[in-house]
């Protein structure tokens, strides 16, 4: 069912949440060079920026809640912060809400989505991303499930979740929830840096594999795969449901969270720009970048602005 076909400010339809981890290293990518942030007041100041760009562009749809879910910061500046914007509204109409996920029972961006849901169920449609995420674009959410809507078989869908190499070993034989045998899920990074996802694919996984969907279970993690990861996207492949990029022959991402190893061997996310080239482009970006790039970034808005009119 189309999102337009819910122009009265559904409640349960539309939620989107940022993981904030310790802040250890920005980006995620913990190999990144140059994203140490040890500075509360640095802290504060790139949790802002991410949270004040998603609060200046419209979604495109009603947002009911935009969560921020803290994975234990030890800044009290940063903490402080979210007792002060906790409940509020933007002008958007959103609430603001803080949920505490700490990451020693919550370990790592999908576990954290298991504790978004089960605080918020119920909602059609669920957007999450680490927190160096920002748009760049109004419709920002629209877009998302606009490409989710396109084929009524896509669960789930992110930036570069399916280029090759595939990250999903074929020693190991998969299984769908009847126990068939499937082909090796085909999957290089299950998230990107931001997702959309089905809400009633959550209420599959509760069905399936209980309230704890990343401790219970066999886990075919293996090299390079974070726990919970590969698990994650495979989990909804046997459910019977596509994972899907984002990005596509014509939409472009001016820099997207895990820039393949076959593009750009030896570069890493945090230091690696690249303009657009084609008619549409992927409505997120870095504040890793926009931070440190500010030029960059201006030349970007105004040709989001000028030319991609996705």
């Amino acid at each position: 069912m189309k999102h337009s076909q819910y122009n009265k400010q559904p409640k349960n339809y539309a939620i989107a949440s940022i993981i904030v981890f310790n802040m250890v290293d920005v980006p995620f990518n913990r190999d990144s060079a140059g994203g140490q942030i040890s500075e509360p007041e640095e802290k504060l100041d790139f949790i802002k920026e991410t949270i004040n760009d998603f609060m200046r562009f419209a979604p495109g749809v009603y947002l009911e809640y935009f969560v921020i879910i803290n994975a234990n910061t030890d800044c009290e500046l940063t903490k402080a912060y979210y007792r002060e914007i906790d409940g509020t509204k933007t002008k958007y109409n959103t609430t603001i809400k803080v949920l505490d996920a700490p990451e020693e029972k919550y370990h790592g961006p999908f576990a954290s989505r298991q504790a978004l849901y089960h605080a918020y169920p119920n909602f059609r449609y669920y957007f999450t991303c680490d927190a160096d995420c920002i748009p760049i674009k109004d419709n920002w959410y629209k877009d998302g499930i606009d490409k989710m809507c396109e084929d009524d078989e896509i669960g789930s869908i992110g930036a570069w979740m399916t280029v090759k190499p595939f990250q999903c070993p074929d020693h190991i034989e998969y299984t769908d929830v009847e126990g068939n045998v499937i082909p090796p899920p085909a999957v290089y990074y299950t998230s990107g840096f931001f997702s959309f996802i089905r809400g009633h694919i959550y209420q599959l996984f509760d069905q399936y594999w209980g309230k704890d969907w990343f401790t219970q279970g066999k886990c075919y993690r293996d090299y390079a795969v974070c726990e919970g990861e590969l698990m994650f996207a495979h989990r909804i492949q046997q459910l019977g449901y596509k994972v899907a990029d984002f990005n596509n022959e014509e939409m472009d991402a001016p820099l997207c969270w895990h820039v393949p190893d076959v593009l750009f061997p030896n570069a890493t996310v945090g230091n690696q720009f690249v303009y657009p080239t084609k008619s549409k482009v992927s409505p997120f970006f870095h504040t890793y970048l926009k931070i440190h790039m500010p030029k960059e970034y201006k030349e970007l808005i105004g040709y989001v602005e000028k030319y991609a009119k996705n």
